[in-house]
């Protein structure tokens, strides 16, 4: 796939985001002393308008930057039952149509193989309206699906709208984003550290996701955080260590047991890899060594003493043994529904022992809804995403972001046999946004690797 960029990026203009920088700092600075609280009616009244033209003032001056306002909103909370970064979504998927068809572009109808299998995933979801018997769980989980489907198509066409710092900075922006919310909203909670702990769900409840869901976010961006850090210079490297910082500190506080564990352990193989494979090898060692040791300092601190209660406490190893219930009601649904399901989100009305409730496990929930095709079909997505990766470009700053990729694949699929992941819209974007990005970004750059994913 061949790409054309709508907008060239200039080396050295002034920063655009500066004016609406300033705007929204000093806005914030009437409102905030006040302690009126970023929430209050007052806030709004003055953020909100601020805020817009911010915005306005960015894809005015810098069309590039809506590849980074999509993922950095992703923490925004609902209104009207739509999220700012839904319709930011489809404001680039009109963007793109209409730039297609203007500069009639071969990418507009040319697709990969990964947007096949995953369209033809969607449609048997969607086919399932056929034998479903609640329209309502219906609509919320086809919408989803949709989206995840817009999500790939438009990043597999980022290149055609910014460069690659745009995006990264946006995978970025989305986990500072999410950290920052739910630190905001675990230090405005008013519970004790105790408190917190007994009532995670509510100390970081969002509307959109509490403790878990937050940190399976955070979990999935990190290795590209990190490697990032590692790898670039000035601002870009400063940002990513504090959004590396942030989400470390808050995947402790948060003390989700899946999504911090795994999130330390692939840190840890991450920074292996790196001293391992890349350049400056003492360096890379010195940092390892001061990564294990940092760790091993906040587990033993105050701040890390939650987080290890929570593999000793008898109560929190309690819902593991739930878990392992949940299973087997789920697989019991899967071999009573064979071998199409129920139909799409039909589990979540099902008049079963697992009613309304999530079985932790995302294989087990297509099986149940979707039958063995679906199983088939995601099956297929997930091994062309893991082919695609490995067929990357093949230059060395490329190495670090391979694997980071890899490393976020295994982790994510992992952690989708204990907690929901793709059942939310927001890590269904995520994912998407992050394999499909990278990949189209990977293939602009080496022309020999994208005619050899094309003729696969």
């Amino acid at each position: 796939m061949s790409f054309m960029p709508i907008a060239t990026e200039r080396a050295h203009a002034p920063p655009a985001w500066l004016a609406p920088l300033i705007a929204v700092g000093v806005t914030a600075l009437v409102v905030l002393p006040a302690w009126f609280g970023v929430l209050s009616l007052p806030a709004l009244l003055v953020l909100g308008p601020a805020a817009v033209v911010a915005v306005g003032w960015l894809l005015v001056r810098v069309p590039q930057s809506v590849v980074f306002l999509i993922p950095a909103s992703l923490a925004a909370p609902m209104t009207f039952y739509t999220y700012p970064w839904e319709i930011a979504l489809c404001a680039l998927l009109l963007l793109l149509l209409i730039e297609g068809v203007r500069r009639r572009a071969d990418w507009l109808t040319r697709w990969s193989r990964l947007e096949l299998a995953l369209a033809l995933f969607t449609l048997l979801g969607l086919m399932s309206l056929f034998w479903v018997f609640d329209a309502r769980t219906y609509i919320i989980h086809a919408r989803r699906l949709l989206l995840g489907m817009g999500t790939l198509w438009a990043a597999s066409r980022l290149p055609a709208v910014a460069g690659k710092r745009w995006f990264e900075a946006g995978l970025l922006g989305a986990a500072l984003s999410v950290a920052l919310a739910g630190l905001g909203r675990w230090m405005t909670s008013g519970f004790s550290a105790e408190e917190a702990l007994l009532r995670r769900p509510e100390t970081t409840n969002l509307g959109w996701g509490t403790a878990n869901f937050l940190a399976t976010l955070m979990m999935l961006v990190s290795p590209v955080a990190l490697v990032i850090a590692v790898e670039s210079r000035g601002a870009r490297r400063v940002a990513a260590w504090a959004t590396v910082l942030l989400v470390g500190t808050l995947q402790l506080l948060i003390a989700s047991r899946a999504a911090a564990s795994l999130f330390l352990i692939g840190m840890l193989v991450q920074v292996a890899f790196l001293r391992r494979g890349g350049r400056g090898g003492r360096q890379r060692g010195v940092f390892a060594v001061g990564l294990v040791a940092a760790v091993a300092a906040v587990l033993a601190s105050p701040l890390g003493a939650g987080f290890l209660q929570r593999f000793t406490s008898l109560r929190e190893l309690g819902s593991i043994t739930i878990r392992i219930w949940y299973w087997r009601e789920a697989w019991l649904r899967v071999v009573e529904h064979l071998p199409f399901g129920l139909g799409l989100g039909q589990g979540y009305a099902y008049a079963d022992k697992l009613q309304n409730i999530d079985p932790h496990n995302y294989w087990l929930v297509v099986g149940s809804e979707l039958g063995v095709p679906g199983l088939l079909l995601w099956a297929a997505v997930l091994v062309i995403t893991w082919r695609a990766v490995g067929r990357l470009g093949s230059a060395p700053e490329m190495r670090g972001r391979v694997f980071a990729l890899r490393l976020a694949f295994v982790l994510a699929q992992l952690h989708t046999l204990v907690e929901p992941t793709f059942q939310g819209s927001q890590y269904q974007f995520l994912w998407f946004w992050l394999f499909g990005g990278y990949l189209a970004y990977g293939a602009a750059e080496d022309p020999d690797a994208a005619s050899a994913s094309s003729r696969r």
